[in-house]
């Protein structure tokens, strides 16, 4: 979901392949729309502002309703744009809840503590970024053994600590893309890949295009918080 004059993209700025269904509406914040009462319309307009996110995973309906108001479009009849009409009320409110059911689960995720163990792992490689970083050693940091780590690690993060410390050095990159000066080869060294050519292969299987691409035209896309 993107409001007037933002960009947008994917999670971390990386554009998975996919389908896309592409939706551009104006939601009166003091009228009323698509069925909905004043009172009704304005609560769906306030509940949309609250939304931080700008991506999230969308329930299978939301597909089937993007399909029924086509399919009405292509092959007209007298009633397709009262059937038009209630398949996008759906369709919003369904949104809508996918929103709000993604920023509930970020605010569970965000509460819930890692373990001190994990934790330090994870302080770790973030105070070695510019660092090759292996399991073994991090599982030597914790005092645990490799395969327990590894298993401990995935549970409580989502992520393998290889996967973890990919997209940490990732976010690294673009946040020096965004906010530094420094060139490419300068940022492939900091972040410890072995050359800018490496760097940038790197960069465009996880994010979908080139380091230079990606300051030049796609700054907007970075999340700020950088964080895990």
């Amino acid at each position: 979901m993107t409001w007037p004059d933002e960009n947008h993209g994917g999670v971390d700025g990386v554009m998975h392949p996919s389908e896309v269904y592409w939706a551009i509406f104006t939601l009166p914040s003091n009228g009323k729309a698509l069925g909905f009462t004043r009172a009704e319309t304005c609560a769906i307009y306030e509940n949309f502002q609250q939304i931080k996110h700008r991506k999230c995973i969308g329930p299978e309906k939301i597909e089937e309703q993007f399909n029924c108001i086509l399919s009405e479009h292509r092959n007209p009849s007298e009633l397709s744009a009262a059937a038009a009409r209630s398949s996008f009320a759906l369709l919003l409110l369904n949104v809508l809840s996918a929103y709000q059911a993604a920023e509930k689960n970020d605010t569970v995720e965000r509460e819930r503590k890692l373990s001190p163990r994990i934790q330090i792992a994870a302080s770790w490689v973030k105070d070695r970024i510019g660092q090759d970083t292996s399991v073994p050693e991090l599982a030597k940091v914790v005092g645990l053994r490799p395969s327990h780590f590894r298993q401990q690690f995935k549970k409580e993060t989502g992520l393998s600590p290889i996967e973890y410390f990919a997209r940490l050095r990732m976010r690294e990159a673009k946040r020096l893309l965004v906010v530094t000066d420094l060139s490419i080869v300068e940022i492939a060294m900091d972040l410890g890949f072995s050359s800018s050519q490496h760097f940038a292969t790197a960069f465009r299987k996880m994010a979908g295009f080139t380091p230079r691409t990606f300051r030049k035209a796609n700054s907007e896309l970075v999340d700020r918080s950088y964080e895990i």
